[in-house]
């Protein structure tokens, strides 16, 4: 497995490691590679997606609180419009 640091920040690298485990374990005998020639399995890469998703920030936590801005509106005092 290689990762790189594209975008510097602990979130993409962590998502990245968890999505490439997922093609570790799930997805075995297949290449994964990426490039120009390569075409993307949408299902096995939403399959990866979704576990490292879910090592991250499993579903039994309730998020409910965050809207579509990735912003806390429950704790600031601010109200929805």
């Amino acid at each position: 497995m290689l990762l790189s640091l594209r975008h510097k920040t602990n979130d993409h690298l962590w998502f990245s490691f968890f999505h490439e485990i997922a093609h570790i374990l799930k997805h075995k005998k297949q290449l994964f590679l990426e490039g120009n020639n390569f075409v993307k399995d949408e299902v096995l890469e939403a399959e990866a997606d979704n576990f490292a998703t879910d090592i991250l920030i499993p579903k039994h936590h309730n998020l409910s609180h965050l809207d579509s801005h990735n912003k806390c509106t429950a704790y600031s005092g601010e109200s929805e419009h």
